[in-house]
C-alpha cells in the first residue's frame, strides 16, 4: 500500500503461490520522500514458504490496471472498469478472491469490486475507503466466492482539488 510505514500479505494455512524451482523473485517497493531533504531508509520483504504436502490450494496473481486515469480538475470523480472473463473461459467463471490489494496515491480515496453477470450480477465483493499510508490490503478466509458470474468490475473513486487535470 502506497506509503504505509508496514504491511503484511497472509494467506490462511495450506494456501500458497507456487513458486517453480529455479525461479527468480522480484520484488518492487517504490518509495516516496515527502520531506525536503535526502534521507536514508530501511525496506525489507520477507518471504515465507511451506512444503509441498501442506498446500492444499494454489493461488493464481490477477491485476487490473487503468492506464488511461485523468482526473478532472477541483472536483471528485471515479472511474470503472468490466473485465469480462466468460469468453476466454468459455462460460461463467469458478475461482474464488483470497485477497486484494488496491493502490492508489494522494488522490485517491476509495475502490469498489463488484461481481457481473449471473445470479449475483452488481453483489459488492469488497470496498474500502482507506486513506494513503493505511494498509490496504484485505484477505478473505473463506476465499469470496466468484462461481457463475461472469467478470468483474473495479471502480476507483478520487478527489482532485488541484486546478489541473492529473494524469
Amino acid at each position: 500500500s502506497t506509503q504505509a510505514a508496514g504491511e503484511e500479505q497472509a494467506f490462511p494455512e495450506g494456501v500458497a503461490i507456487r513458486i517453480p524451482a529455479r525461479s527468480v523473485v522480484v520484488g518492487e517497493l517504490h518509495v516516496l520522500n515527502t520531506y525536503g531533504e535526502d534521507l536514508d531508509v530501511e525496506a525489507t520483504m520477507h518471504l515465507d514458504t511451506i512444503p509441498d504436502h501442506v498446500v492444499t490450494t494454489r493461488l493464481n496473481g490477477l491485476a487490473f490496471d487503468y492506464l488511461d486515469l485523468q482526473l478532472p480538475p477541483r472536483m471528485q470523480s471515479e472511474f470503472t472498469m468490466e473485465c469480462d472473463f466468460s469468453i476466454p473461459n468459455s462460460g461463467p467463471i469458478d475461482f474464488g478472491v483470497h485477497y486484494i490489494l488496491p493502490h492508489y496515491h494522494e488522490l485517491g480515496v476509495g475502490m469498489r469490486v463488484e461481481l457481473i453477470g449471473g445470479g449475483r450480477d452488481g453483489d459488492i465483493l469488497w470496498e474500502g475507503y482507506n486513506s494513503i499510508g493505511e494498509p490496504l490490503g484485505d484477505v478473505f478466509d473463506p476465499p469470496l466466492d466468484l462461481a457463475g458470474a461472469t467478470g468483474m468490475r473495479v471502480t476507483c473513486l478520487y478527489d482532485n482539488p488541484r486546478d489541473e487535470i492529473v494524469r
